[in-house]
This record gives C-alpha cells, sequence and structure tokens, in this order.
C-alpha cells in the first residue's frame, strides 16, 4: 500500500518485476532449506554456549555457511534487478531502488511520530494507510532532503544485498528494452484507494481493545495523554516529597503560597540548590497549566502533517503561552494573580490531578540488556529502558543468553515485558552506589527504603557489547548528587 500510494506506474512495476524475478530464474527453490539452515546455525549455537569447544569449531563452520549463503543471495539479488530492467526499463529500475531506502525511511518516521505512542496509549488512528499518504504529501521538501543526503554505503561479505549504486551500475550496463513508459501515480490501478486502505487496515491491524479515533482526535487524545503521563511524573514527586497520595494543582499552588516552590521542586532538579530547582519548576507548572487549559475545554490539540501539532486556544485557534503565567505563579505575591489570569481564561485548576498511582512503561525504549544478573540472590534476566528496568526472575541458564534476550526483545513490546514482569521505575529510586564495574555490583535504595541488591555473575551475557556500560550510566545518573 505504500508504494501504491507514492510510486509511479513504472516504478512499482519494477519492483514486482524484481520479486517475480526470483521465481522466474527459481531463486526461491531451495529458499526454505536456506532459511532452515540458518535459523538451525543458530540455534545451535546459541545452545552450545560461549565456552564450549565444540561451539568454536562450528561457529567456524556457521562463518562460512553464512559467507557463502550471502554471496549467493547478492547473485540472485542482481540477477532479478536484471529482470526488473527486462520489464520497467533502465530509469524505472533505477528509481525504484533510489526510492526504496526513501520510502522506507519515510513510513519509519511517520509509525514513530505518529502511531506508536498514541497505539501503546490504547487508541488507533482510522485510517493508517491514507495519513501516510497526507504525511509524505506534506513533507515532500523534507524527503527530497533526504534522497539528497543518502550515504554511499560500502560493501560487506555479509550482506545479502549489494550496495544500491553497485546496483544501480549494474542496470546501466543492461541493454534497455523496448518498453512502454509510465509515469502515471500507481494509485491510478485502484478506483478508490481510500476505500481499499480502509479494508486492508481492517483485514490486516488488530486494534484490540483501543479506541479508533479520526486523524485530529487520535493526536489529540495521544498529546492528552502523554501530557497527563507528565504531569503524573510531576505528581508522584510531589506526593513523596510532602507525603501523601492525592496531590492535584490545586494543592500545587497551595504549597507554592505556603513559600514551598523550592522543597517540591528539588526533587525534579536534583543537580540544582533549592532556589534553583525554584526557579526552574515554572516548567513543571506550565506544563500543569497546560493540562488544565485542556481538560477545562478551553484549548486543544491542533493535528498537522507538516510539522508537530500544537496547543491551540479552542476560542481562535493561535498557539498557548502559559509560561508567562507560570512564571507569574513562582513570583513573591505574584500567585493570587496568576490565579485570577487562569480563572479569565476559562482554566479551572481543581480538574488536573493524579491518575496513575505508579509509573508505567508506556513509551519507553529498550537501551541495554543483561543476562542471568542476579537480583536479591536470584537470576534475573535485566532489560534496561530509559524509564526504568524490567527485572525477569528465573530466566533460564546462562548458556544462550544473549540469544534469550534477543527473542524476548524481538517477541515482545518493552511495554508488555514491563506488564508481565517486575518493573522498577527510575523514579522509585532514591539512590544507586556501585562498588564493583566488572562484573558488576551495586545496591538501589528505594525511596519506600528497601534496598535491591544487583550482582552481575560471570556466566551472564550481555545483548551488546556496551549493555554493561549503558546500566553503568543509568545507575551513575541515580546516584546522590
Amino acid at each position: 500500500m505504500p508504494l501504491l500510494q507514492v510510486f509511479t506506474l513504472d516504478q512499482l512495476r519494477s519492483v514486482i518485476a524484481h520479486e517475480l524475478g526470483h521465481y522466474s530464474r527459481r531463486h526461491t527453490r531451495l529458499g526454505a532449506m536456506a532459511y532452515r539452515g540458518r535459523m538451525a546455525i543458530g540455534m545451535t549455537i546459541g545452545q552450545l554456549g560461549p565456552h564450549n569447544v565444540i561451539g568454536w569449531i562450528f561457529k567456524a563452520y556457521a562463518r562460512l555457511y553464512l559467507l557463502v549463503d550471502s554471496a549467493v543471495v547478492r547473485r540472485q539479488e542482481l540477477e532479478a534487478d536484471q529482470a526488473s530492467v527486462q520489464v520497467a526499463g533502465r530509469a524505472a529500475a533505477a528509481a525504484a531502488l533510489r526510492e526504496l531506502p526513501v520510502l522506507s525511511a519515510a513510513w519509519d518516521f511517520y509509525f514513530d511520530a505518529y502511531v506508536a505512542d498514541g497505539w501503546e496509549r490504547g487508541y488507533a488512528p482510522d485510517d493508517l494507510f491514507g495519513g501516510f499518504r497526507a504525511m509524505v504529501d506534506a513533507r515532500k521538501a523534507e524527503l527530497n532532503e533526504v534522497r539528497a543526503r543518502q550515504p554511499e554505503r560500502t560493501a560487506s561479505i555479509w550482506d545479502t544485498h549489494p550496495p544500491i549504486p553497485d546496483r544501480i551500475a549494474a542496470i546501466a550496463r543492461t541493454p534497455e528494452p523496448a518498453t512502454y513508459r509510465d509515469g502515471r501515480p500507481a494509485a491510478v490501478l485502484l478506483p478508490n484507494i481510500v476505500e481499499v486502505g480502509w479494508r486492508l487496515q481492517q483485514a490486516t491491524v488488530r486494534f484490540g481493545q483501543r479506541t479508533v479515533l479520526p486523524w485530529p482526535q487520535f493526536t489529540a487524545a495521544t498529546l492528552t495523554a502523554r501530557l497527563q503521563s507528565q504531569a503524573d511524573t510531576i505528581f508522584r514527586s510531589i506526593a513523596r516529597t510532602v507525603h501523601t497520595q492525592a496531590v492535584n494543582l490545586a494543592m500545587v499552588l497551595d504549597l507554592i503560597a505556603a513559600g514551598r516552590a523550592g522543597e517540591i521542586a528539588e526533587p525534579l532538579f536534583p543537580e540544582n540548590t533549592r532556589r534553583e530547582a525554584a526557579g526552574l519548576f515554572a516548567g513543571p507548572l506550565e506544563m500543569l497549566f497546560q493540562l488544565a487549559a485542556i481538560r477545562s475545554g478551553v484549548a486543544g490539540f491542533l493535528h498537522s502533517w507538516s510539522g508537530p501539532a500544537t496547543l491551540v486556544w479552542m476560542r481562535d485557534g493561535e498557539p498557548v503561552d502559559l509560561r508567562p503565567l507560570a512564571e507569574l505563579a513562582l513570583q513573591p505575591d505574584g500567585l493570587a494573580e496568576a490565579c485570577r489570569r487562569l480563572a479569565y481564561l476559562g482554566i479551572n485548576v481543581q480538574v488536573v490531578g493524579l491518575v496513575e498511582q505508579r509509573a508505567s512503561a508506556v513509551g519507553a525504549s529498550a537501551l541495554a540488556a543483561l543476562a542471568n544478573v542476579k537480583v536479591d540472590s536470584v537470576e534475573h534476566d535485566v532489560v534496561v529502558l530509559d524509564k526504568g528496568l524490567v527485572l525477569i526472575a528465573n530466566p533460564g541458564t546462562s548458556d544462550g543468553g544473549r540469544q534469550r534476550l534477543e527473542q524476548r526483545l524481538a517477541q515482545s513490546p518493552v511495554i508488555e515485558l514491563a506488564a508481565r514482569h517486575w518493573f522498577l521505575p527510575y523514579e522509585e529510586v532514591a539512590s544507586a552506589s556501585v562498588s564493583r564495574k566488572v562484573p558488576l555490583r551495586a545496591e538501589l535504595v528505594l525511596h519506600d527504603g528497601r534496598r535491591i541488591q544487583m550482582q552481575e555473575t560471570w556466566g551472564g551475557e550481555q545483548l551488546t557489547k556496551d549493555s554493561r556500560d549503558v546500566l553503568l550510566k543509568v545507575l551513575d545518573s541515580l546516584r546522590v548528587p
């Protein structure tokens, strides 16, 4: 569907001819066997472990197998390109090859920037494929910049595809066939591509319990939920500081009135003095005011395909700027005037409060992972997120730990791993100390007084070579300043 929305007919014919060229030249005849061979080698190496002598010998064989296999696949790609030229011509074949990486980058950006966050928060857009076409149309200048700066990638003996410049050079050496040129948009093949996109979405996308919304409402719901999550982080920090559970914006303003702005801001800005933190609290306070404006119905997010969504006033569509009011509220004798102006704007400070009592992994990304780390004397696989640690108890033997970590992260989104296992948000950690770096030994002290001991085992494996270093950087950021 993305190809139909973006490519010309010539480019689409080229891509289809390339894929069918694999069949006409019988490249797929042994494809299943080769795939099973690669899978069997990977699984066998994982089971043998890093310290097995037989494993060393088998790894040498695996290296040879994959080297030969990759060379064969590269040759087959060049042969399929020849089929592409025969059907669509040299210009279309070369143009399709140049455009595919741009299209792939555009799709990744579209999904990450527009879809993924709302999807994790329980929402789904009603026109997934149509949204992509709208974004591509709105960001033509940016896509042209991507086309202009595509890097020249150097070839590797392990690559399954030759570098695109090499493939284009081979295409240029191919005799030009007598073909019919057709530069019309590929979408003309379908009488109603919008309806087809809807039907394709219904047939292939599992929405689960997500709320399906039109794009403007989907974006607004997503960004409002994200803003609430950020507000909850602020509220939970204040709740720990003042030793209460129920926190809302009205209470925050009362604490500011009582001269406690620095006290409640200090945990949010641990590298600063209390006085400095009080001044920096204008940022979090502005965020709380924005959420109050949305909850009061006087402001909302305006969707855009050409740039980020903006928070605007419902009355006139002008951008919302509440930073001056947040700064005024923190000035001596300025809070009363700030509250008066908020009321004048129709912003009710009573409608914003803590929703999520404990931080979740929504929107989190995996940074690293370590296998078979002892946590309070029990072995765990540790997945390091940018929001916290996922601790998976009794994961299995140390042999094949890295492969196990790869499979876990490939099979389950991090939000599901965090929901099924012990998730420790960083905001619940009061301090961290490292007594030894290799193998890692550390202690985490939580705000509730609990102490967690972490000890890396000698036989444990890392997802990547720098996974331990990533975890050490995280622990360093959690230390007491």
